[in-house]
């Protein structure tokens, strides 16, 4: 079960490469905000390579449960946070450029080229502003519906173990009466 939190980030990649919207959006997001896209995308891998390495490693302790859970917790929370601090930037980016055309001379031809070119301005910084926020919200959710199957990996250890318990019981249970008689 925990395989499906494998698919979800084979089926973001490829959806990269055979959804246009989603390469759309992430290429717009790349030319915007060149940094911010590429700091998601290494939280978005952060905790699959934490995964690999508990899954590669047969690592199926209560310590690496909690640790991929917070990790992945974590991630998904920074993603938010940079899609937030996108926002905050495209905004404060949009405010400046229309405050900047209300300014400057008298000439009313003057003006109305800065007008328009504040408004061009201003369409970038807001497509900066939701783009780098749909991408914060994105990675995010992914990021979560991963983790919700990866903790099966952990919770069919746990079933195997408390079937070995009860079979353990039984045979105890076996041998004891098999003494008392």
């Amino acid at each position: 079960m925990y395989y499906i939190g494998f698919v979800f980030y084979a089926l973001a990649f490829a959806s990269y490469f055979f959804v246009n919207e989603v390469y759309e959006i992430i290429n717009q997001s790349y030319l915007l905000a060149q940094v911010l896209t590429l700091i998601m995308g290494g939280i978005y891998l952060y905790p699959l390579i934490i995964f690999l390495f508990i899954c590669v490693f047969s690592v199926k302790t209560e310590n690496a449960k909690k640790i991929i859970d917070s990790q992945t917790k974590l991630a998904a929370s920074v993603s938010v946070s940079l899609g937030l601090i996108g926002t905050f930037q495209g905004l404060t980016a949009m405010v400046s450029s229309i405050a900047k055309s209300m300014g400057g001379s008298s000439d009313m031809a003057e003006k109305m080229n800065s007008m328009l070119n504040a408004i061009s301005a201003a369409l970038s910084a807001m497509s900066y502003a939701f783009l780098t926020s749909i991408l914060g919200v994105a990675v995010s959710v992914l990021l979560m519906l991963s983790l919700n199957f990866w903790k099966f990996y952990f919770k069919e250890r746990n079933s195997g173990l408390s079937v070995n318990r009860q079979c353990r019981n039984i045979h105890v249970q076996f041998d004891k009466n098999a003494l008392e008689t």
